[in-house]
């Protein structure tokens, strides 16, 4: 609960202790990139700053903070032609998924491997992964944060999956 005589500067603080490493955590699994992740989590408290007042409560502070992240990756990546190009798109292969299921946390046993993983995937697909298995958020709550529907989550997590077999039965992972 916040404190009345507690001024606005002083809760931001208190919030950016609380949340920083989280919040830093996740723009670099969601970038690959600690120098851009560091910029982009200062840019999102800096923007949640502007907007305190009408944030409801603390409580709630790391859910906007989470989807203020998620949407600056994202224009983060739509600038970044370079890594546009650098974007793979898989076929979708509905019957190697049935024959040879994939579980990432099979797959996982570390962040830095999980992170190294997914660093082929599209950013769309990264992100999907990153709010699925490393926040261990349901598909609905990652529709939400993203702006697509349950379906997109869906159907982009199969186009990841099948992409990680891929790269699994090369011998890439």
């Amino acid at each position: 609960m916040d404190d009345p005589t507690e001024s606005t500067a002083d809760r931001i603080s208190r919030l950016y202790v609380a949340y920083s490493r989280d919040a830093l955590r996740l723009a670099t699994a969601l970038t690959g990139d600690t120098t851009l992740a560091a910029d982009i989590v200062q840019t999102a408290f800096v923007r949640l700053l502007s907007r305190y007042r009408d944030i409801r409560g603390p409580e709630l502070f790391y859910g906007y903070l989470r989807k203020t992240i998620v949407n600056l990756v994202r224009d983060s990546a739509r600038r970044s032609a370079v890594e546009q190009r650098a974007l793979r798109r898989f076929r979708r292969s509905a019957a190697a998924d049935a024959r040879n299921p994939i579980n990432p946390s099979a797959l996982v046993d570390s962040d830095a491997h999980f992170l190294s993983l997914i660093n082929g995937l599209t950013q769309k697909q990264r992100t999907i992964l990153v709010l699925r298995y490393f926040e261990d958020l349901s598909e609905a709550e990652t529709a939400s944060i993203m702006g697509v529907s349950t379906s997109s989550v869906k159907a982009n997590t199969h186009r990841a999956m099948v992409t990680l077999r891929r790269m699994q039965e090369k011998g890439l992972t």
